[in-house]
C-alpha cells in the first residue's frame, strides 16, 4: 500500500515543497522525521510480534530511512540472531510461517546428514505475513501525516529563525 502523489495533492505538494528546500533544512526535516517515524513504526510492529522469534528477527531489526520525496520501511535487513546467524535468514519463516510438518535434511556436527520436521519453530504459513507487512498496511496513512507535520514544523521552526 502507498500514498500516491497522483491521488493525493496535499502529499505532491508536500514533495515540491521538500525538495525546494535549502540542504541544511531539508537535512533537518530528514533527521526530525527519523526520529518521529522510526519509534512509531517499531510500537506498530511491536503490536503484532506474537513470539519471542518475530520480537527479535522482525521488530528488533527495523529501520526507516528518510528521502526528501519518500520514506522507507525496513526490517531484518541488518543484524544477526543468537549463534551469529543473519536476521534475513529467518525473516521468511518469521514473517510468512512455515509448515511444521516439512522435511528439512541436517547435518551433524560430525558430517552426517540427516531429516528432521521443521517442528513449531516458526507459526502456520499465511500468505499476508504475520507482523511486518500487516504493520506497514496500517502504519502508511499515519507515516503520511507524520511526514506532513514534521515538514510543516521543520518549515515554520526555519522561517522563525529567519524572521529573527
Amino acid at each position: 500500500m502507498r500514498l500516491s502523489l497522483l491521488v493525493s495533492r496535499d502529499f505532491a505538494v508536500l514533495v515540491q515543497a521538500v525538495r525546494s528546500l535549502p540542504a541544511e533544512v531539508s537535512k533537518q526535516y530528514r533527521a526530525a522525521a527519523r526520529r518521529v517515524l522510526e519509534p512509531a513504526f517499531k510500537s506498530e510492529m511491536t503490536e503484532r510480534a506474537e513470539t519471542h522469534l518475530q520480537q527479535r528477527v522482525i521488530v528488533d531489526t527495523a529501520r526507516v530511512s528518510i528521502r526528501d520525496d519518500n520514506a522507507i520501511l525496513r526490517s531484518a535487513t541488518i543484524g544477526k540472531i543468537g549463534d551469529g546467524v543473519p536476521a534475513s535468514v529467518l525473516a521468511g519463516g518469521a514473517e510468512f510461517g512455515n509448515d511444521p510438518n516439512r522435511t528439512v535434511v541436517s547435518r551433524s556436527r560430525k558430517g552426517k546428514e540427516y531429516k528432521r520436521r521443521m517442528g513449531g519453530v516458526f507459526r502456520r504459513p499465511q500468505r499476508g505475513g504475520y507482523v511486518f507487512f500487516p504493520a506497514v498496511q496500517a502504519f502508511i496513512p499515519r507515516a503520511g501525516a507524520l511526514l506532513w507535520q514534521t515538514a510543516y514544523r521543520t518549515v515554520a521552526e526555519t522561517f522563525e529563525k529567519v524572521s529573527k
